[in-house]
């Protein structure tokens, strides 16, 4: 539906609204590592930051995303382009032995999905009216280059949103 739910990848900041409300600093947030470690390198080769275009339903668009390493070894993204910005996280749950992604977007929509993977993901995409499931897929082609394909179910149909391609600046 939108580039940036790909990206999130695919598809990824409800995480982070969570954890303001319901925190209190009593001093400056912890300082994020310069890496990510153990199951998050797989993460590693997208800190920085990328341009990608897409093909999602309405015409292809530019975005610029950026990932970079913050607490709790996550990875953080933010991506802008003329018609939306997203924000979102990615991380590793070592319990359930999960990759997970969660992401809202300047409408609102807010993006939830997880992985056994780290590429290949699963959840839904919520908006103020209906929850859609949503499936994407991460794929690394360089580690300069990376390829995201979303699909939604809408009406008990799944459709492909989007296919994004990104480039490390």
């Amino acid at each position: 539906m939108r580039i940036a739910a790909v990206v999130a990848a695919t598809s990824v900041a409800t995480v982070a609204a969570l954890g303001f409300a319901s925190h209190a600093w009593a001093g400056p947030p912890p300082t994020a590592p310069p890496n990510v470690i153990g199951p998050m390198s797989s993460f590693q080769y997208l800190l920085g930051t990328w341009s990608c275009v897409g093909k999602p339903k309405t015409p292809a668009s530019t975005t610029k995303v950026t990932f970079s390493p913050a607490s709790d070894n996550t990875v953080q993204f933010q991506s802008k382009s003329t018609a939306t910005s997203t924000i979102g996280y990615f991380g590793y749950d070592a319990v359930a032995k999960l990759w997970w992604s969660a992401s809202v977007d300047n409408d609102g929509v807010r993006y939830y999905q997880s992985s056994k993977n780290w590429q290949n993901y699963s959840g839904v995409m919520e908006t103020k009216d209906t929850t859609f499931p949503l499936q994407s897929s991460m794929t690394r082609i360089t580690y300069t280059k990376y390829r995201t394909v979303t699909f939604e179910q809408v009406d008990g149909t799944w459709a492909q949103s989007s296919d994004v391609t990104c480039v490390k600046l």
